[in-house]
């Protein structure tokens, strides 16, 4: 029987000044922000928070024929749509609250879009539906009833139908319901959460409807490492589960995520059942039997060509015509694509299939980054998703299968920010205090440590004595894992920010992190929570270990799960960290587990434990912050969101107050007061910061905290001309005005960017386009990535002229035009003729012979291409060998005041490998061009 939901006039806000939903009359209450002490912001710390605030992200989320619906992150997360790469975003949605994401029935023509939205923070997710065809009337339907908590919504493959969990019948239990787009607001109880032990704690969620209706896979979900799926048949009179993939103990297994495979012979799902990893496998449901696909060490028959994948599997998508599936694994913090196709030898007489064999491969061209929301289009050839590296924000781009062409749909802007300066971190291992594992650390190393202001000049040795203050990152979960992107996820204060400064970054994976392997992620399960807090002494003792790092000057800083771990480390390592700044942080177990949502607190006990057993209370009691706070003798500041449903806010209420009578009562004895006890209250905000405006206070005052108790000093934000001077090779002094003078040198400012006489030059390395429906193949990233293999490091790349700046040997060098990537072949112009000066020229110190051009040759506007001439090249140089191609390098012409400089073998070797490699990318011949113009273009 189906019920009808009253929605009770609770729609989501719309952002309109002369309109005010119902509830809003304590807005004014709840939106403040309250900070102590009062710590006024000075205007240099909200200037250099500027570039880093307004950066932003665009996430995919599903196609509407062939544009790519997406979430952009403006004053907070909206849907807009995107029509073809590098097109208009136009905005479709105008909610006051962010949405969390947006689905459609897929190939349906229908106008109407499906938003999960959040409301002031609180996590009770609701669905809403808006109709595209009206995106400026303002129009959403509330679909669930605006008081429990909803997942998104997933359709049937003909689009009529729309199924999502809910929270609707009972808050501790998900069910899941079926509507109907024609009426929506009615809905049908599909599945209820069984009553068995077998399923108590636990979540249900809906994954993909068969392709005939018939079943609903759905999965049970308890924790990252408890997890099972299941088939429901949707028409059977009794609720019948049917258990899918190869078989294990309750609780010792978990399957990840799964999908049908075509016309829904069998499943793709992940599993840890058979190794450490979240492997992908293959479930024939005909059969009945299970492949492992991309696990180490067993059986891999089946597999004609892949090889084993230490890493987990994290997203599974089969395109819709069948031809391939797409998956995405995570080696050590970094996501890499891969494509897979089944491949069925024989069938028997009924056309069903007797053997099943698969092959997959690594997409090369994407580089290493992170990759998730992975959607294919109604074509089944080209693949959506989000690609985010630690230089450049999230955006959307696509991937073709046939071309193998990797494109960015949306440019996201970097700020103020300049790329050239954007720290990249290095992967390190640390030693775990029991030497079980390796501690992955993620290292973001500032370019300048901090610079502190004085009326007599320092020198660059003095400059290179210095070490790095250091901040270590704690992130939540702790089921979760740092990644690194370019943004911290759900943390206020950039590590760019925080580089700039002149602080380092250690961000590491203590055990309990996901990403490598089941025995890591339940390392720290219960009663073995303090190890998870000795791990962070063994990244300590490491900073502590490097020359460049100072170990007396060592911070901490998490959130959530991760904020725990931070005030517990200031309690244990009170002696080796000088200061701590938590965000809404567990602070004491009992109270948590009593206290956050209901939906949450069986869950949370399977991970932290039970604390209704007396040895559980006991231990959860001993290792909770607030039962310490005497013990927390450091500077820390605390922030926490008033509508916290997590963690709640009485965590932060507790703490601070445990903290400050500690420091009152101290007071007498050594005259310390709580004025180094700082505090964040956001009214209007959850267990996740939304707005910008809140996000950029926390971050500032996270500066002037790390300013005040970890630098001792004013840090070197804002500081470009410092920065410049130094990169310039000046010593650098400051007067007590803060303006800045340049000490005395010998060294002539002309001769400061002087020239070597270089074998060969670089013009430029710049994108072009055969046309405005082509696209690039090799980017300037890409080519940027070669250059840095031969000691070549780029230090701007601009996005019409491509890279404009490199600097060899640390010398800095602007660039002109020569190095041009294109869709249809790559052209790699490199010259030592002296039409253009040396003071613009660039000595990039690439070796190389003189002036080839390869492959390709212009007509007379040189944004166009000449294919008619490109093909008679190819032809008549297809068959030259390396040797040969060299040879004809040697004879082509150059200008008669070009200086001549002779070249070794080796030079033109490199040369000409560089070459081939980027035609093979592109999937050309390499060609040299006989002759070239004598003048620069």
């Amino acid at each position: 029987m189906a019920t009808e939901i009253d929605p009770k006039n609770t729609l989501p806000t719309v952002s309109d000044d002369g309109d005010e939903s119902e509830g809003d009359e304590d807005e004014e209450d709840i939106a403040e922000i309250t900070i102590t002490p009062h710590v006024p912001i000075p205007s240099r710390v909200t200037s250099a928070h500027l570039k880093y605030k307004s950066t932003r992200r665009a996430t995919f989320q599903c196609w509407k024929g062939s544009a790519a619906i997406i979430l952009t992150q403006f004053s907070n997360r909206q849907v807009h749509r995107v029509s073809h790469p590098g097109g208009y975003r136009r905005q479709l949605t105008f909610l006051q609250d962010p949405i969390l994401a947006c689905t459609r029935a897929k190939g349906a023509e229908s106008p109407m879009l499906y938003l999960q939205v959040d409301t002031e923070g609180n996590e009770r997710y609701q669905v809403v539906r808006v109709n595209l065809e009206q995106f400026c009337d303002d129009e959403f339907e509330l679909l669930s009833d605006g008081e429990s908590r909803n997942g998104l919504p997933i359709f049937t493959a003909n689009g009529t139908h729309f199924a999502y969990s809910t929270t609707r019948r009972c808050e501790t239990e998900y069910d899941i319901v079926m509507s109907s787009v024609k009426e929506p607001t009615k809905y049908k109880t599909i599945l209820q959460a069984p009553s068995s032990p077998e399923f108590k704690p636990g979540l249900w969620n809906p994954l993909e409807f068969s392709q005939d209706g018939v079943y609903l896979l759905v999965q049970f979900y308890r924790l990252v490492i408890d997890s099972r799926i299941y088939l429901l048949k949707l028409d059977a009179d009794k609720q019948t589960l049917l258990p899918v993939g190869k078989p294990g103990t309750p609780g010792k297994y978990s399957v990840g995520t799964a999908c049908f495979s075509k016309c829904n012979q069998g499943v793709f799902y992940t599993s840890d059942v058979e190794g450490d990893f979240q492997s992908l496998r293959y479930f024939d449901l005909t059969s009945g039997a299970d492949y492992p696909l991309t696990t180490p060490g067993v059986d891999r028959s089946s597999v004609s060509s892949g090889d084993e994948i230490s890493g987990d599997i994290t997203y599974v998508v089969p395109s819709p015509n069948g031809s391939t599936v797409a998956f995405v694994a995570n080696i050590q913090g970094y996501s890499y694509l891969y494509i897979g196709k089944i491949e069925n030898a024989r069938f028997n007489e009924e056309g069903k299939p007797t053997t099943f064999s698969f092959s997959y491969y690594r997409e090369e061209l994407i580089k290493p980054g992170l990759i998730s929301d992975l959607h294919y289009d109604d074509t089944g050839h080209l693949l959506g998703f989000t690609y985010e590296t630690p230089t450049s924000p999230a955006d959307v781009y696509t991937y073709n299968e046939v071309t193998r062409i990797f494109q960015q749909w949306t440019f996201s802007e970097i700020g103020g920010m300049k790329k050239a300066r954007i720290v990249t971190p290095t992967l390190h291992q640390c030693d775990s205090h029991d030497e079980k594992f390796k501690i992955p650390i993620f290292y973001y190393k500032p370019p300048l440590p901090p610079i502190k202001r004085r009326s007599k000049p320092i020198t660059k040795k003095e400059i290179d004595a210095k070490k790095f203050p250091v901040v270590i990152y704690l992130h939540g979960g702790p089921a979760k894992q740092f990644t690194p992107g370019f943004v911290p996820r759900n943390h206020a204060l950039s590590f760019q920010l925080i580089c700039e400064m002149g602080i380092a970054v250690l961000a590491p994976n203590v055990r309990g992190s996901t990403g490598y392997g089941r025995t890591y992620v339940t390392s720290d399960d219960g009663l073995l929570r303090e190890d998870s807090i000795e791990d962070v002494g063994s990244v300590i003792k490491w900073a502590e270990a490097q020359e460049e790092l100072d170990g007396k000057k060592i911070a901490v800083m998490g959130r959530s799960y991760g904020g725990f771990l931070t005030l517990a480390s200031l309690i244990h390592f009170s002696d080796k960290l000088v200061c701590g700044m938590e965000t809404c942080g567990i602070t004491n177990f009992y109270n948590f587990l009593t206290n956050t949502a209901p939906y949450r607190a069986e869950l949370r006990r399977r991970e932290y434990g039970d604390e209704r057993n007396p040895e559980v209370k006991e231990f959860i009691d001993q290792i909770s912050p607030l039962n310490s706070a005497d013990k927390l003798i450091q500077p820390v500041l605390l922030a926490h969101g008033r509508n916290d449903s997590r963690v709640p806010f009485s965590e932060f209420e507790l703490m601070v107050n445990a903290l400050r009578n500690e420091r009152d009562r101290k007071s007498d004895i050594d005259h310390s007061d709580s004025s180094d006890i700082w505090t964040f209250v956001a009214g209007a905000e959850g267990h996740v910061f939304e707005s910008p405006d809140v996000i950029s206070a926390h971050a500032q005052l996270m500066v002037l905290f790390l300013e005040r108790y970890l630098i001792g000093y004013r840090s070197n934000i804002g500081r470009d001309e410092l920065r410049k001077q130094i990169a310039q090779g000046k010593l650098i002094a400051s007067r007590r005005n803060s303006v800045n003078r340049i000490a005395p040198t010998n060294v002539k400012p002309k001769d400061l960017f002087s020239y070597q006489k270089p074998p060969t030059y670089f013009h430029a390395l710049r994108p072009y386009s055969l046309g405005k429906t082509k696209d690039y193949t090799i980017t300037s990233v890409m080519l940027a990535e070669e250059a840095q293999k031969v000691g070549i490091t780029v230090e701007n790349v601009s996005a019409h002229f491509g890279i404009t700046k490199l600097s060899y040997k640390n010398t800095f060098h602007l660039i002109k035009q020569s190095m041009i990537p294109l869709t249809s072949g790559v052209a790699i112009w490199i010259s030592d003729q002296k039409s253009v000066s040396y003071d613009i020229l660039a000595y990039c110190g690439f070796p190389v012979p003189k002036s080839v051009m390869i492959p390709i040759e212009r007509s007379g506007n040189p944004d166009e291409i000449d294919t008619t001439k490109l093909q008679e090249k190819y032809a008549e140089f297809q068959d030259k060998s390396p040797e040969e191609l060299k040879e004809i390098g040697k004879t082509m012409k150059i200008s008669e005041n070009t200086k001549k400089v002779e070249h070794d073998s080796e030079y033109e070797d490199k040369l000409v490998g560089l070459a081939k490699k980027a035609a093979d990318i592109v999937g050309f011949p390499c060609v040299v061009k006989p002759e070239a113009e004598s003048s620069g273009r």
